[in-house]
């Protein structure tokens, strides 16, 4: 069951500058602040994480067990704390396993292999294997494998000094198919992910504006066209970033000659013949005409030359692409309420103007959501929000519950947000009201 939050418009308790249909602004009195500085906020903060991590302390009896409860399933998973943490805590590596055949014991086989795989070029980090819920092709993305995605995230920052800045998401074979659908689902919990020898069942990449991916794939790798599918999901990354103007960052290797799992290689040093950058649609039309290069195909060192921004400054969010059984549809520092279906989303913050803007959001009605923070904009100062043409100056409310309930969401220090501005649309596609709520 998603954990959703009822919110009632009470003028007279919050100051905000509203939109009610052709009403044009309403004043109301000055809001009651639950913290009055930003060392307040920042000290509250704190406090709530440590205590968030006081209540999920249990969870280290699940990773000695190596099984989790997600949903009514269970996942089994190895888990391996490896060298010191650096500064900012250990890097955080999910690998899904291949397989997805029903076979369980080449699951078998393949969950020990992938133990080892990208384990060996990591010297200093957290290695996460899971098993998968089920034994099946679309093991990895099982409705419940993201409550387990979710939850082993928090405890390894939490508990295990893990950087949740720094989540990487690795996938070979059934495990690329993982990857491809896993990372649009889950886009503001990883810095980066690699798909390698996978195949992408749904095309949906619309949530990837922010993301890093790295493809790759064997020339020869046809079983389900799973090498003319990479060439899709490039370009059709690019025709992505061509439609906003930039994001949907990636590399695309076509490893020349390789097969499933022959002739390639996704971890070490050496240097792969590949072609890669625009030669990939040269391939995609005529492979004869594309030309080859070298160069180091290592997942785990392109990984982690990347580090999540949690507030980017632009977003696209399609809400179409949601995992049911997480518990929020937040997703960076936007939510909704469930109205607000198969919409996008494109929205941006400015901190010199103390703005955000909704570029896009093609919502009939429905609820969208805006977090802030002081680490976005002046929480303490008129926000001035434009949606639709129509431009409202709202001042932001510092909310105690507000912080509670998004570190409660998503278990992440990143997403504690102090205030939260609501754009409620009419049922016609106008916004109603543009309001802040305590």
């Amino acid at each position: 069951m998603k954990k959703m939050r009822t919110i009632s418009f009470l003028f007279a308790a919050v100051n905000a500058a509203c939109i009610l249909s052709g009403c044009g602004k309403i004043a109301v009195e000055q809001p009651a602040h639950d913290y009055s500085s930003i060392a307040e906020i920042e000290e509250a903060a704190n406090a709530m994480y440590d205590e968030y991590v006081q209540s999920i302390s249990e969870r280290k009896d699940a990773v000695k067990a190596g099984s989790m409860k997600a949903g009514s399933k269970t996942m089994k998973f190895s888990f391996e704390v490896i060298g010191t943490p650096p500064k900012d805590g250990y890097p955080i590596y999910i690998a899904l396993r291949g397989g997805g055949v029903g076979d369980k014991a080449v699951a078998d086989e393949q969950y020990d292999s992938m133990k080892k795989h990208y384990r060996w070029q990591i010297s200093t980090g957290i290695y996460i294997v899971p098993y998968g819920i089920t034994v099946s092709w679309d093991e990895h993305y099982q409705p419940e494998s993201y409550v387990f995605y979710d939850e082993i995230i928090e405890t390894a920052a939490a508990l295990y000094q893990g950087d949740i800045n720094r989540v990487y998401l690795l996938g070979f074979s059934s495990g690329g198919d993982g990857v491809y659908a896993i990372a649009p689902h889950m886009a503001d919990r990883f810095a980066a992910v690699n798909m390698s020898a996978g195949y992408p069942h749904v095309l949906k990449i619309g949530n990837m504006y922010n993301l890093p991916i790295c493809l790759q794939m064997g020339e020869n790798d046809s079983a389900w066209d799973r090498n003319t599918a990479v060439a899709e999901y490039d370009a059709l990354l690019y025709e992505y970033a061509n439609r906003f103007g930039g994001g949907f960052p990636h590399d695309t290797y076509i490893h020349v000659r390789g097969t499933h799992n022959q002739g390639w290689s996704d971890w070490g040093d050496q240097e792969q013949s590949v072609i890669t950058g625009a030669e990939v649609a040269k391939w995609a039309k005529n492979r004869s005409s594309a030309k080859q290069t070298k160069c180091c195909t290592d997942a785990v060192s392109w990984l982690r030359r990347n580090t999540r921004d949690p507030l980017p400054q632009r977003v696209v969010w399609e809400t179409e692409i949601y995992a049911e059984q997480r518990s929020s549809y937040a997703f960076y520092w936007l939510d909704r309420d469930e109205e607000l279906t198969d919409v996008t989303v494109d929205a941006s913050y400015d901190r010199d103007s103390n703005s955000v803007q909704i570029r896009e959001c093609d919502a009939e009605k429905g609820t969208l959501k805006i977090y802030l923070n002081p680490k976005m904009l002046d929480v303490f100062a008129p926000v001035q929000v434009e949606v639709r043409g129509k431009t409202v100056s709202v001042q932001p409310v510092v909310s105690d519950r507000i912080m509670h309930e998004t570190l409660d969401a998503r278990g992440d220090q990143n997403y504690i947000f102090t205030s939260e501005i609501d754009i409620t649309f009419d049922g016609n596609g106008e916004p109603a009201e543009i309001c802040a709520v305590s």
